[in-house]
């Protein structure tokens, strides 16, 4: 499991501090050549480590998009209701990887199977607790006056996409 002290996460520590089994790559030397900011160089660095510390756990090498896809297929059961599509799709996610992992035998890199399963739990809560408020019509402040609608003309909250 990382922690954010992990070398190549956000803070690199000195070798041998950090107890984690994910293998690291050699850090990135910075080419003096390279055009443009080093710090966005840095930062592509950290999002390519973590894209290869929690990509194995949501999806295989030879379908590396399955989780989205899934996810959407699941999501667009609800097309009629894009707030209940957000809450789908980030349950499709997570059934997406506990069956990846599961399917596989392989061990979670990222976080364990049981936090995926509560995760799987809590959002399906959230998912419930909004519903019956939207259906009480007890909403919150950002959530008044919103409908559900399709398109591109939709509204959330104070932030409209057709700006």
């Amino acid at each position: 499991m990382h922690e954010s002290t992990c070398p190549g996460w956000y803070q690199p520590l000195p070798p041998g501090i950090c107890t984690c089994k994910v293998p690291r790559e050699p850090e990135l030397k910075m080419n003096d050549n390279r055009n443009g900011s080093p710090e966005f160089y840095k930062l592509t660095k950290q999002m390519e480590e973590l894209h290869h510390r929690k990509s194995g756990d949501y999806a295989a090498n030879d379908n590396p998009y399955g989780n989205y896809h899934f996810a959407g297929t699941l999501a667009a059961l609800f097309k009629h209701s894009p707030k209940d599509m957000g809450f789908i799709g980030r349950i499709g996610e997570k059934i997406y990887r506990l069956a990846n992992l599961e399917s596989s035998g392989k061990n979670p890199t990222n976080e364990p199977i049981e936090d995926t399963e509560l995760d799987i739990c809590v959002i399906t809560l959230l998912w419930m607790s909004d519903r019956r408020e939207r259906r009480l019509g007890n909403t919150n402040e950002n959530n008044r006056g919103i409908e559900d609608r399709s398109g591109p003309e939709q509204s959330c909250g104070r932030l409209s996409l057709d700006q």
